[in-house]
């Protein structure tokens, strides 16, 4: 019955060490709904994205809409080896208007390639108002290897589906070069230990002694 249990142990680990095929994420986004605004269809949305310092500096100096601050901290590394499999992101977008309807798009990526993580709904921002933050709870689920990776986000106008800002490392050092990995490859190990408990009694000491046994003549041994 070892073989069988081995294998199938085996087996297991080597599923869950894998890379996967695809990415995935688990996202809890703690945002305010407005229900009465749908997102446009005219402007899809690209799944990656190259982007350069300058474009960056570009846009910001040419848009009505800002990000204030953006704070991210890492939530969970369950293997301990400094790369987190989970982390929070929160968001606080402002702008010249009293109020304006927008959504946002979270990027991961590095070396200025990034690949689309997570859309938002549709939220409201109000000014420079700093009560209307937004948070991503995000868990790297499959598809992570582990690496630094860099960090993206975009916001657009929930009408018209037009960028109007971003940010990114070069405007925020919070958002590059971060330590993560997807869940799969987070994997917590546990190290087997002998427990030897001592109870009195003959029984107990021959046990003991034949153990010891091989110890004494080892170092007697001329």
């Amino acid at each position: 019955m070892k073989a069988p249990f081995t294998a199938i142990v085996c087996a297991l680990l080597l599923f869950l060490m894998a890379p996967a095929s695809a990415n995935d994420v688990k996202v809890n986004a703690q945002i305010p709904t407005v229900t009465n605004t749908q997102k446009s269809a005219l402007k899809p949305l690209p799944s990656t994205k190259v982007v350069s310092q300058a474009q960056s500096q570009t846009a910001a100096a040419q848009s009505d809409y800002w990000f204030h601050d953006t704070w991210l901290t890492l939530t969970r590394d369950r293997d301990h080896d400094g790369y987190a499999s989970s982390f929070s992101l929160t968001l606080d977008i402002d702008t010249v208007f009293s109020d304006s309807e927008v959504y946002a798009v979270v990027y991961l990526g590095d070396d200025d390639h990034y690949t689309s993580l997570y859309e938002t709904s549709v939220f409201e921002i109000y000014g420079n108002s700093s009560s209307d933050t937004i948070t991503l709870d995000i868990d790297l689920l499959t598809g992570y290897p582990t690496r630094d990776y860099d960090i993206l986000i975009e916001i657009y106008d929930a009408y018209s589906n037009v960028l109007l800002a971003y940010n990114n490392l070069y405007d925020d050092a919070d958002l590059g070069y971060q330590p993560l990995e997807s869940s799969n490859f987070d994997v917590e190990y546990y190290q087997q230990s002998l427990v030897v408990e001592h109870h009195g009694g003959a029984f107990s000491l021959l046990f003991v002694g034949s153990l010891l046994l091989p110890l004494v003549l080892f170092r007697t041994k001329p």
